[in-house]
C-alpha cells in the first residue's frame, strides 16, 4: 500500500514503476519505509520503462522530481531498503544497505537525471537543523559506491556547486 502517497501521486509513472516492481511501503505518518523482495527487479522494470521511449522517461523523471519534493518521501528514498519477505516458504531474506536512490542510480538511462535531481534538492535543506544536515549527508552518500558514472562531468560539477553553497 502507498497510503502516505496521495491519489494524484499514486498514478505517477514513478510510483507505478515501483508498484510494478513489487515494492511496498510500511506506513508511519513521519517515516516512509520502502520494502522489497527483489530490488534488482526494479532496475529491469525501470530500464524497460525509460530506455526506449523519450516521453516515458520525461514523465518518469517529472514524477520522480515531485516525489522528492516531499521530505518524508525523500528520506524514505535515501534510506536502506528493507526486506519484505513475508512468505513462509522463503528460506531467506536479503540484507542490503542499498537505498532506492542507489538502485535508481544503477539505471544508466536515468542515472544523470536522478543524480542531478537529488543534488538539486540539497539547497532546500541548508539550515542549522540536525535533520537538514542528515538529509544532505544522506543525499551525498548515495553517490559513494556507484561503480560508474554515465556523465561524470555533470554530476561532479553539480556536486561542486552544492559544496560551495554548503
Amino acid at each position: 500500500t502507498w497510503g502516505l502517497i496521495n491519489k494524484v501521486m499514486s498514478k505517477s509513472p514513478f510510483i507505478q514503476s515501483l508498484v510494478n516492481a513489487g515494492l511496498r511501503v510500511v506506513e508511519d505518518p513521519e517515516k516512509l519505509t520502502i520494502c522489497s523482495d527483489n530490488p534488482s527487479q526494479l532496475v529491469w522494470i525501470i530500464r524497460e520503462k525509460v530506455c526506449f521511449d523519450v516521453e516515458s522517461k520525461k514523465q518518469f523523471m517529472d514524477s520522480f522530481s515531485k516525489f522528492i519534493d516531499n521530505q518524508i518521501y525523500l528520506i524514505g528514498l535515501l534510506s536502506p531498503l528493507q526486506s519484505s519477505a513475508t512468505n513462509a516458504n522463503r528460506s531467506f531474506s536479503f540484507s542490503t544497505n542499498e537505498s532506492l536512490a542507489q538502485i535508481l542510480l544503477q539505471v544508466d538511462h536515468i542515472q544523470t537525471e536522478i543524480g542531478l535531481a537529488l543534488l538539486e534538492a540539497i539547497p532546500t535543506y541548508i539550515t542549522d537543523s540536525d535533520t537538514s544536515n542528515d538529509v544532505i549527508s544522506q543525499i551525498l552518500n548515495q553517490f559513494k559506491w556507484i561503480h560508474h558514472l554515465v556523465d561524470p562531468d555533470k554530476i561532479s560539477d553539480k556536486m561542486l556547486e552544492c559544496l560551495q553553497v554548503l
